[in-house]
């Protein structure tokens, strides 16, 4: 059973830009890499920039942490980590690898944000203590420890369908982001108030004179859940398979759950 400088100085400012210049390969070959591409349709790229250069990702090929992979129209792209957890892009989605550690079973590490458009994940078992998977957008975070779960994220918010395990889902991303946006550095504030992930728990984060209000919930099995653009969410809900195949995600969900099986990583 298996359960998503500022550089100052004119010399150090060339040396910068003459390692941005270097290409994928040759800043690759110093890091171990997160994990290979196991299949892919159309046109997938990935950089270690959001700006670019773009360079073309094939069958075969790596990736690695800090990488930014993105995928174009009738595009899709199947990711296998090193410890064979599975991640794969739709059409028009970009992911931003920002963690990729597996330095033991009890410190593995990963983390990538979902820019736009739809994930799937099948997340190998992840063992107590500090491991942990997730994938976030600007509003969301889904957290697992071993599970299957879909997302889908655009300027309506983020959608998250739940397969199999659990998921812890949290707003932290858009609360940090209005901290950010409406506090200093000198009158930055953080709760002390602790996060249930057993359940839902509000903390008010105070900033000046705005405030958001932070949650984590857990989903279960076959239960989905929204954020809205405002960080908050619906209400949890159940859904089946035959609901799930007659929406716009039809092809998609069943795509994945067939890959699954025919993969043996099915939960």
């Amino acid at each position: 059973m298996r359960s998503v400088a500022v550089i100052t100085g004119l010399a150090l400012a060339v040396g910068g830009l003459a390692y941005q210049m270097q290409p994928l390969e040759a800043t690759a070959a110093k890091r171990k890499p997160a994990g290979k591409v196991s299949f892919y349709k159309g046109t997938v790229q990935r950089s270690r920039s959001k700006k670019g250069p773009w360079k073309k990702l094939k069958r075969g090929k790596p990736f690695y942490k800090g990488d930014y992979i993105r995928t174009k129209t009738k595009s899709r792209v199947e990711l296998r980590f090193r410890d064979r957890s599975v991640v794969r892009l739709g059409p028009k989605t970009t992911l931003q690898l920002k963690e990729a550690s597996f330095a033991g079973k009890q410190k593995k590490k990963v983390s990538g944000l979902v820019k736009a458009g739809r994930a799937w994940a099948n997340v190998h078992k992840y063992v107590s203590g500090k491991a942990a998977f997730d994938l976030r957008t600007e509003n969301a975070v889904a957290g697992v420890r071993g599970t299957v779960f879909s997302m889908a994220t655009g300027t309506t918010g983020t959608k998250i369908n739940v397969w199999a395990g659990q998921v812890a889902v949290n707003n932290s991303p858009y609360v940090q982001a209005m901290q950010n946006r409406t506090e200093t550095p000198a009158h930055r504030r953080t709760s002390k108030a602790p996060i249930n992930f057993g359940g839902r728990k509000a903390v008010t984060f105070k900033a000046n004179e705005i405030s958001a209000e932070q949650w984590e919930t857990m989903v279960g099995a076959m239960q989905t859940v929204a954020v809205g653009p405002d960080g908050k969410q619906s209400a949890v809900a159940s859904f089946t398979e035959e609901e799930a195949s007659q929406g716009e995600d039809a092809e998609w969900i069943s795509w994945n759950r067939d890959l699954d099986k025919a993969s043996g990583i099915e939960h």
